[in-house]
């Protein structure tokens, strides 16, 4: 279960002054988006770490345990940033695991 909250400041107009938005998985390292921080770039809670940063370190073959050791963080707060993007890449293209395995059963074994 994902626990998303945002809290909004307004002025008169109604027009958001700041929203700041939490993304908890399962009660574990949170992600947070606030536009006085990292441009609003998705980060971890209590740092400056965007979940892109940790993105590029995986994508340029940094292991868990490395980004730990180099950024202070915890495993849960590294593997909430990589469940973060995937669960962005899920909500943009959902899964499609029944057509995936039908193409994989109708497939020839080499």
């Amino acid at each position: 279960m994902c626990e998303i909250i945002t809290k909004s400041k307004f002025i008169k107009n109604d027009l958001a002054l700041s929203t700041i938005t939490r993304y908890n998985h399962f009660n574990m390292a949170k992600i947070v988006r606030n536009p006085k921080i990292m441009v609003g770039k998705p980060t971890i809670e209590g740092t400056r770490i965007t979940v892109e940063l940790i993105l590029n370190l995986v994508e340029h073959g940094q292991t868990i345990p490395a980004i730990m050791d180099d950024y202070d963080l915890t495993e849960d707060q590294v593997k909430a940033a990589i469940r973060y993007a995937k669960r962005g890449v899920e909500k943009n293209y959902p899964a499609q695991t029944a057509v995936a395995h039908e193409i994989f059963a109708g497939r020839k074994h080499r």
